[in-house]
């Protein structure tokens, strides 16, 4: 019956069916019943199927509530339905109203047994639980507060009270919750009024500041509520008697919103008056925003109930109260900066004892928080002109006041703690010589020994940025910054403060003074290049050296910081690397002069010094010493040779340290240098003799040799389109290219374009200048290398031009073009370049220039052998070939050649060599027989195309029927 209701109103033929399942179940749970004696006695099974049956309700009733209520209790919900029996649909309105009678209906059921009622009861009071606990705190509190509440079933007014008291308690610990209980308030009216009030007084009851062990809440516990909690606001607008609201508070709760309201009052008036406690006043700011808020709330409900009063006009505006507070909290930050500036003038003086500060130490100890702002503060009041704070608790005079900003900035500077502790004594020297008074005042402090530090400061700073400050101040003043120039440079921030001009001068100032103070660290190393600069008679630019020389001279310390210049600081930096290493490979230079001499005289440069390494390995003999001294010499001279032969003499300190760089390299990998060098020096009249033993022509041969195989550039082939390829001098040629050229190759090894060396080489030369290399390279095993490398290289370069010549001869037009570049040079990575002069591709060698050659050369010869083999075969098919010889008919192929482009240029033996085939052999028969040829070759190619075609279909074909 339950689940069949589909009319309008369904719900109160729900509840009117649980009430007669009810009174059914009442009967018959009353004629079960039987008395024997003084006992009751129950039929159990006719009891069974009453808890069935009870338990089918219950279940039925719910499953109809899932289906039927709204998701929440307090939202309204159209239900639309469908009778099966009716074949009809209705639509129905449950509204919280609705819902409330289901509650009360359902929990008014009567079953006449204590049990049945229990579950019933329980069973539903769950539901109605479940329902609620959903809702939000406003919502719990609204459906409390709702009119239909006060006559629904106990029980259900038991649930909803229990759950919007414990919303209110929860409402009452957040802020922003409060105020909307309290603003929705304004909304309710008759009863619904009057549950809220009750709401109301719990809420402020609760949230009061409660009593601990007996003690009543403090004044500083209920003003920190008041300024806290925000409801308050809300609260003193229910005191307003025009709305008629405050009567519905309890007791309780209106004696304490008048508590509150007394506390606000009181704090606007000390606040006017400057009076207001440290503490209260910390906490108005704090909660500045609410305070005005309740002042404002306050005020107008004040104003109304003294409408008709005179004394009305008396009230403080909320734009004034506003502005006071700004003024407080400025008098306060005020207070609080004078005390934390003179923590800084009490330390300061600290160092300085005996001060008078004693009441300026108790006064900053003091806890203010229990002071009232009139005794730390001049108040300014609502009228007052004055907007700028006076701290009157520390009773400072005007030079103190002025003395502890700038005193803050510099107090934990070193420099000012030095400069303040000197003008300390010698004003208390003055002052006890003059007065007999040892202690300082506070006053004088101000007026005499800071005016005296501020002045050594500025004249500090002053002097130190412009540079004009002397070396000897520096030492006096900033000798204990010597290896901390990070404190150095905060030193100097320190005393610079916050003003409006730039601080880039510290780390200049501070660069110049580390180097200053390095300079005894470096004079070994300045004395090593003063001598390098004498000795060899540099006339470059030396004059940061040698300020930096003068360090030991008395009046170097007179100098301006501004001497060390960037120059000298760069020069002292670059001094700074060499190490004692470094330093005595310079010395050895200097004592070895008359061996740099005579190298740069007899040997202009590292190519002639390598040429001169080999002579005198040649004369060396086969003896382990005399090879072990030319080792040396090779090293010693290698090591130096950027000094020796590639420093100019016009050549400056940095040009000086340039050129040191290759010789910090050769020592990084031999440290002996120095020594090797010395050894060689003690052993010049050796050098002397191998120079006049060795003739020009050897030393040019071996220096030539040298040249070649580092530099030189073979061509082989048509060289310059040249028409005689019969003479094997006609296709060789040599390039030995210069300094500048080899620099600018060096940018671009894979430049393969012709280069036009500085000398030139034909084959005759070549042959001449071998011949010269013989007999040096038979002499010494260190000579023979670049001799065999350089022989080597020219054979194998003679057999290529022969195999190329050979080729030209046989008539092979393929080589007609064809030029070879072949590089001397190991480290290029290119060492041959092929050209055959079709097109623009090139075939380029990678492997080292000797085996590419003997490659290439191989390749050509078997060009050759297969080339002789083809012509052979074709005398054998074609015997007319054979009344010619193989130049005849390069010379046949080459004029029918130019018969086609241009007749006029063909030689006139040209038909008499044809007459053997066909005698009087004319231009136009000669034509016909080209033309003739041509329509052959292309009938031929056509064929060869047509069988290749029919051949690729035929095994198409196949592949198909596979």
């Amino acid at each position: 019956m339950v689940t069949k209701c589909y009319y309008n109103s369904e719900h109160k033929i729900v509840t009117d069916a649980c009430n007669m399942y009810g009174a059914c179940h009442a009967f018959a749970h009353s004629i079960m019943q039987s008395k024997e004696g003084h006992q009751i006695q129950v039929d159990e099974e006719g009891r069974k199927e009453l808890e069935v049956a009870l338990s089918e309700v219950l279940f039925a009733v719910r499953k109809w509530m899932l289906l039927h209520l709204p998701y929440s209790i307090m939202q309204d919900s159209f239900i639309s339905s469908y009778s099966y029996s009716l074949r009809s649909s209705t639509s129905y309105h449950i509204t919280v109203e609705d819902e409330l009678k289901i509650w009360h209906r359902l929990l008014s059921v009567d079953f006449q047994d204590e049990s049945s009622i229990g579950i019933w009861r329980k069973e539903f009071s769950d539901v109605l639980k479940s329902r609620v606990v959903k809702l939000t705190n406003m919502e719990k509190v609204k459906l409390y507060c709702h009119k239909d509440v006060q006559g629904c079933n106990p029980i259900v007014q038991r649930i909803l009270s229990d759950a919007a008291f414990g919303a209110v308690e929860v409402i009452s610990k957040h802020k922003k919750e409060s105020e909307t209980f309290i603003k929705s308030f304004y909304s309710t009216e008759g009863r619904e009024a009057a549950e809220y009030g009750h709401l109301f007084s719990h809420l402020l009851e609760k949230s009061w500041p409660k009593s601990v062990h007996g003690r009543a809440p403090s004044h500083e516990e209920i003003l920190q509520h008041v300024l806290t909690w925000t409801p308050f606001a809300g609260f003193f607008k229910m005191t307003d008697s025009s709305k008629g609201v405050g009567a519905i508070l309890h007791k309780d709760a209106l004696d304490y919103i008048s508590v509150a309201k007394v506390k606000v009052d009181t704090l606007v008036k000390s606040l006017l008056e400057g009076s207001v406690l440290v503490s209260e006043l910390r906490l108005i700011l704090s909660n500045s925003a609410h305070f005005v808020d309740l002042h404002k709330v306050s005020s107008e409900v004040t104003s109304l109930s003294k409408a008709n009063a005179a004394g009305s006009g008396n009230e403080i505006s909320c734009q004034n109260l506003i502005k006071i507070l700004d003024s407080r909290k400025k008098e306060l930050d005020a207070f609080e900066r004078e005390k934390t500036l003179l923590h800084g003038l009490l330390a300061a003086c600290k160092t300085v004892q005996p001060v008078a500060t004693d009441d300026l130490q108790r006064k900053v100890a003091i806890n203010i928080d229990n002071l009232k702002m009139n005794m730390l503060c001049d108040p300014i009041t609502v009228d007052s002109d004055r907007t700028k704070p006076l701290v009157t608790f520390f009773g400072l005079s005007k030079p103190v006041k002025e003395m502890l900003e700038p005193l803050k900035c510099v107090h934990t500077s070193i420099l000012f703690k030095n400069l303040w502790a000197a003008r300390s004594r010698g004003f208390r020297r003055d002052k006890k010589n003059q007065e007999g008074i040892d202690l300082i005042t506070v006053e004088e402090i101000a007026d005499v020994v800071w005016k005296r530090v501020h002045v050594g400061i500025t004249e500090l700073l002053t002097k130190t940025q412009n540079g004009k400050i002397t070396l000897r101040e520096i030492d006096t003043l900033f000798g204990i910054f010597t290896g901390s120039y990070d404190r150095l440079v905060k030193e100097l921030r320190l005393l610079w403060g916050n003003k409006p001009t730039g601080i880039e001068w510290i780390a200049k100032r501070v660069d110049q003074i580390k180097q200053y103070h390095t300079l005894e660290q470096r004079l070994v190393a300045v004395d090593t290049v003063v001598a390098v600069h004498k000795t060899f008679g540099l006339t470059g630019e030396f004059k940061a050296v040698n300020i930096l020389s003068t360090v030991r001279n008395d009046d170097f310390k007179d100098r301006h910081l501004e001497s060390i210049n960037e120059e000298v600081v760069q020069t002292g930096k670059a001094l700074a690397e060499l190490s004692q290493d470094r330093i005595q490979c310079l010395r050895e230079l200097v004592q070895c002069r008359p061996l740099v001499e005579w190298l740069r005289n007899e040997i202009k440069d590292v190519q002639q010094l390598k040429v001169f390494v080999d002579l005198a390995m040649i004369s060396a003999g086969e003896t382990d010493f005399e090879v072990d001294r030319v080792k040396c010499l090779h090293q010693a001279t290698t090591g130096y040779a950027s000094i020796i032969f590639d420093l100019k003499e016009d050549a400056g300190f940095k040009e000086l340290m340039k050129a040191c760089e290759s010789l910090w390299n050769a020592l990084k990998n031999d440290s002996s240098l120095p020594k090797k060098l010395r050894d060689i020096g003690n052993h010049i009249e050796w050098l002397k003799g191998i120079k006049e033993s060795h003739g020009s022509v050897e030393t040019s041969s071996l220096s030539q040799a040298e040249a070649i195989n580092c530099n030189g550039v073979y061509t082989v082939g048509n060289i310059d389109n040249n028409r005689s390829k019969d003479a094997i001098e006609a296709v060789i040629r040599l390039m030995v290219q210069s300094g500048e050229e080899r620099a600018s190759e060096e940018d671009d090894d894979d430049d393969d374009d012709q280069l036009n060396g500085d000398k030139i080489y034909n084959l005759d030369m070549l042959n001449d200048l071998q011949s010269k290399l013989m007999l040096v390279a038979g002499k010494a095993e260190q000579g023979r290398g670049e001799v065999e490398r350089f022989t080597e290289t020219l054979a194998g370069i003679t057999r290529l031009a022969t195999a190329y010549i050979k080729l030209c001869a046989a008539g092979n037009v393929l080589f007609s073009k064809w030029t070879a570049v072949i590089y001397c040079q190991e480290s290029k990575k290119v060492s041959v370049v092929v050209d055959f002069g079709i097109g623009e591709n090139t075939l380029l060698g990678l492997d080292p220039v000797y085996v590419q050659l003997q490659k290439l050369c191989n390749f050509m010869e078997d060009c050759l052998e297969e080339w002789l083999v083809y012509v052979e075969e074709k005398r054998s098919d074609f015997y007319q070939l054979n009344y010619y010889t193989t130049e005849q008919l390069v010379i046949l192929r080459r004029e029918l050649a130019q018969l086609l482009s241009d007749p006029k240029q063909v030689s006139p033996g040209v038909y008499t060599l044809l007459e053997t085939l066909k005698p009087n052999c004319q231009e136009d028969d000669v034509k016909e027989a080209l033309n003739a040829a041509f329509i052959g070759v292309g009938r031929i190619d056509m064929d060869t195309e047509m069988r290749e075609e029919e051949d690729a279909n035929t095994k198409e074909l196949m592949n198909d029927g596979n």
